[in-house]
């Protein structure tokens, strides 16, 4: 299985931990512990409109350049559905 935090909400049928705190805090705090954990491939799903989360998506890119991890745009999807290694 591939391991999955929630931040700000709960999903219908999905049991994960739940981490609730302000969005730049969220973001912060998840690219640090992704990066701590030794991940290197990481992905940012996001709901609503791009545009709605294009604050949260550059506050977690910060985050994980600081620990020298890249974020592709192939691995960022907000709102639809996106097959990941395909570039749009």
């Amino acid at each position: 299985g591939i391991p999955v935090s929630l931040l700000h909400r709960t999903v219908e049928g999905v049991k994960a931990p739940l981490v609730r705190l302000g969005s730049d805090e969220i973001d912060i705090r998840a690219s640090r512990m992704l990066g701590e954990a030794g991940h290197r491939h990481v992905a940012f799903l996001a709901s609503g409109s791009r545009e709605s989360v294009a604050q949260r998506e550059e506050t977690f890119r910060r985050g994980l350049a600081d620990q020298g991890i890249e974020l592709p745009s192939s691995h960022v999807a907000c709102g639809g559905m996106v097959h990941f290694g395909e570039e749009e």
